[in-house]
């Protein structure tokens, strides 16, 4: 492959040729301030493409070179009869390998993987994800590239952590519409964990499959509002009390087992280490438990509590009449 730096005029740069762009926000005040002290350190990469230069890797540099109107730029050039389009993304990839990159751009990445220079599955999973600093899991690729479908404000409520990488994928599951409208009424009035937020949306997806509802409808019940404008709860207590509600609302059956569920819990005598996890809306035919232990002691000490409390485990929650160890 032939590299050449040398002078570019900006103004033969084919800025709206945006292909190898995998950047959700292109401003960065910092890197402004730093390229206007010291200019920039790392030279751009483009391909030739006749008389005019393609960006290949560099975009927020760029976009500060503009910002501060700068009309020439010291920049890396490769031929581009020297690789096809596939080589070219990977190459744009791996020149951004050590920069910072969000949830999003990652999204954006493996979109126009698959989308504008056609990779299949199997690269994707291979080549693409760990150069993005993921696992080559194709369960997560498709994550990531759900989470870039999301309406904007969403996006810009997980860029400023107000929720969760793992909420947004349960987000992205909703229909755009519906996102809406829980970006307008729901969200900026409750504060959910991704945990909480999964429930929220299952639970809700359930009560409007079985009484042929719209999300529109349903948020319009008085008691949802009267949680949403509550003014002297916070938005982890509304979101508590939403979640409560419309869990009773999706069946007594559901409200009953809960009821059920937790006073055999109390009959359990368990260390602060371990816990016996609500099934969610009751609906799985196991029961899960959770061991904290940092050394092979506290293990083996978990361990034995469970054994010590098999009878009510047997008895209480109906499990298998034989308990098995790992």
């Amino acid at each position: 492959m032939t590299v050449t730096l040398r002078m570019i005029d900006i103004s033969q740069i084919d800025f709206d040729k945006d292909d190898f762009c995998h950047r959700s926000r292109l401003h960065d005040e910092g890197l402004c301030n730093s390229i206007q002290r010291q200019g920039i350190i790392v030279p751009p990469l483009f391909i030739k493409n006749g008389d005019r230069f393609i960006l290949l890797s560099g975009f927020k540099r760029m976009y500060c070179l503009r910002r501060l109107k700068k009309r020439e730029v010291s920049g890396l050039v490769i031929s581009r009869e020297d690789k096809n389009p596939q080589e070219l993304f990977l190459l744009a990839l791996e020149s951004n390998r050590n920069s910072l990159l969000s949830d999003f751009d990652k999204g954006i990445a493996l979109e126009k993987g698959r989308k504008i220079f056609s990779f299949n599955d199997t690269l994707l999973r291979s080549q693409v994800a760990p150069l993005l600093g993921l696992p080559p899991s194709l369960k997560v690729v498709e994550e990531y590239m759900r989470i870039h479908s999301l309406i904007h404000p969403l996006k810009v409520l997980i860029e400023e952590e107000h929720i969760s990488f793992k909420g947004a994928c349960v987000l992205a599951h909703c229909s755009r519409e519906e996102q809406t409208l829980l970006y307008k009424q729901v969200l900026p009035r409750c504060f959910f964990s991704a945990s909480e937020l999964k429930i929220v949306c299952d639970v809700l997806n359930n009560i409007l499959k079985r009484d042929s509802l719209s999300l529109t409808t349903l948020l319009k019940r008085h008691t949802i509002q009267k949680i949403l404008r509550q003014k002297n709860s916070s938005p982890r207590q509304r979101g508590a009390l939403l979640i409560q509600y419309l869990k009773e609302v999706q069946g007594p059956s559901c409200t009953a087992m809960r009821k059920n569920f937790t006073r055999m819990k109390k009959r359990l005598k368990f260390t602060k280490n371990i816990q016996l996890k609500e099934p969610v809306n009751f609906e799985e035919d196991f029961s899960t438990l959770a061991i904290q232990f940092s050394s092979e002691n506290e293990l083996h000490a978990a361990l034995t509590c469970i054994h010590n409390n098999s009878k009510t485990l047997k008895t209480a929650f109906d499990v298998d009449k034989k308990l098995t160890f790992l």
